[in-house]
Order: C-alpha cells, then sequence, then structure tokens
C-alpha cells in the first residue's frame, strides 16, 4: 500500500493527492505530523541524500525553523529521525513512499513511478503505437 504524507493546506500535497485521485490510485494518507520514525528510515534507505534531502530549505524557512534545522544538522542520525517525528513540520511534502521507493515534494512526472505495472504496460504500449 502507498502511504501519502501530506501537509494540511499545502499545494504540492494537494496536487500530488489530485494525482493520485485521477488515476484512481489508492493511498493511505496521512498528515505529515504522523509520520514514524521507522518510515523516516526506510525513506532515508531509498534516498542517496541525508536528513537534509527530506527537510525543509532553510533558506526559504522562518527564523524558528531555520533555529530547529541547525539544531538538526548538530545530532547523530538516530536522534536526527526522532526529533523529525516530535518536530514533522520540518520535513518537506507531500512524501509519497511504498515497498521500495520514495517520492519527496510534488513532481508529476516522478508520481508516475506510482503506476501500477499493468498499468505502465498498457501506458507504454499505447505511446509505442501497439494498441
Amino acid at each position: 500500500m502507498i502511504k501519502f504524507y501530506y501537509r494540511q493546506g499545502c499545494g504540492s500535497s494537494q496536487k500530488a493527492m489530485s494525482w493520485f485521485e485521477k488515476y484512481k490510485i489508492n493511498v493511505d494518507s496521512k498528515r505529515i505530523g504522523e509520520i514514524s520514525k521507522q518510515d523516516l528510515q526506510k525513506i532515508l534507505s531509498y534516498m542517496d541524500g541525508g536528513l537534509e534531502t527530506i527537510t525543509k530549505r532553510s533558506s526559504m524557512s522562518n527564523p524558528q525553523t531555520q533555529n530547529s534545522l541547525e539544531m538538526l544538522l548538530e545530532m547523530n542520525l538516530d536522534e536526527g529521525l526522532e526529533y523529525l517525528s516530535r518536530n514533522a513540520y520540518l520535513l518537506r511534502s507531500p512524501i509519497v513512499l511504498d515497498d521500495n521507493k520514495v517520492q519527496v515534494g510534488y513532481n508529476m512526472d516522478d508520481l508516475r513511478q506510482f503506476f501500477p505495472r499493468e498499468y505502465r504496460r498498457l501506458e507504454l504500449s499505447t505511446d509505442q503505437g501497439f494498441i
């Protein structure tokens, strides 16, 4: 099952949810504040970067968020994951996760990886003129 962590009132989260609804892809929707330390570990295991790949950008944040992000940089990985699970406002959104892939933020082209395999095969054969 695809997990979809969203932020209330976030345009990117709304666009991603609309995309899943358009293609009738079922997701387990949860507010980003409900994200677990285990899911954060799983997300990072699928990504090339560290915590900075899933957190808000400091340059685009208010002073309180900037201070929290700086504190996060001083923590070890385990402490950082625990801190993020309790302070999910620091995370980028949406976060889409399944058993073997993850997408952080909204990018319509990247969300296509969550199409069911049968749909991708059909789409590919249609694009190539086989059907």
